[in-house]
């Protein structure tokens, strides 16, 4: 899939839409906003909010100034939090028009929706949806139950002392496979010296 941005749009702005099947997206989600990705942008995993400032949406960036700070002597990497010491909104004062997609599922509807933001100056224009995709969540669910079941079977199958047997077995082949990947490679650098 490759790198995106996240832009983060308010559901309010989504429920006053004038297309239906943007409503009804809207009126399925739980909070105040909902995260949408989009490669139209940078593609740099930045986040990208719509704030409401003088009656319309400018999308802006968050910009957090911060120190790592290390705890219980900073051996690994959970030996370190984030301590935020600033926070600011930098507009982007952008023109164009971005293509925002989302996947909501859950027991009774998942749907594919993607949507065409226009922005001028950073302030949003309109919203259009583009593609909009209901499905039946049942077969999703079945697959799910069923590779769940099966990694139950595998657990269960690796307690065993044929199991406990087998995974010793694969953990030997591998090693030799590795060496002998060395060892290959390691013959290919000394056939291009000669």
């Amino acid at each position: 899939m490759g790198l995106y941005d996240t832009v983060h749009v308010p559901v309010e702005l989504l429920k006053a839409q004038v297309d239906t099947r943007i409503q009804k997206y809207a009126g399925l989600l739980k909070g105040d906003v909902t995260d949408f990705q989009t490669k139209d942008l940078e593609s740099c995993m930045q986040d990208l909010y719509f704030k409401k400032v003088d009656g319309g949406y400018l999308l802006h960036e968050e910009k957090v100034d911060g120190t790592l700070v290390k705890i219980n002597g900073g051996k690994s990497i959970h030996d370190f939090y984030f301590e935020e010491k600033s926070r600011t909104c930098l507009p982007a004062l952008i023109t164009e028009t971005i293509c925002l997609y989302d996947y909501y599922n859950s027991d009774t509807i998942d749907i594919s929706i993607d949507l065409k933001v226009k922005v001028v100056d950073g302030f949003f224009i309109s919203m259009e949806c583009i593609e909009y995709e209901e499905r039946d969540p049942k077969p999703r669910i079945a697959q799910l139950n069923e590779t769940m079941q099966r990694l139950k079977e595998s657990a269960a199958y690796y307690k065993t002392f044929r199991g406990k047997l087998a995974f010793a077995a694969r953990k030997v082949l591998l090693k030799i496979h590795r060496n002998m990947y060395k060892f290959n490679n390691w013959l290919q650098k000394l056939a291009f010296k000669l």
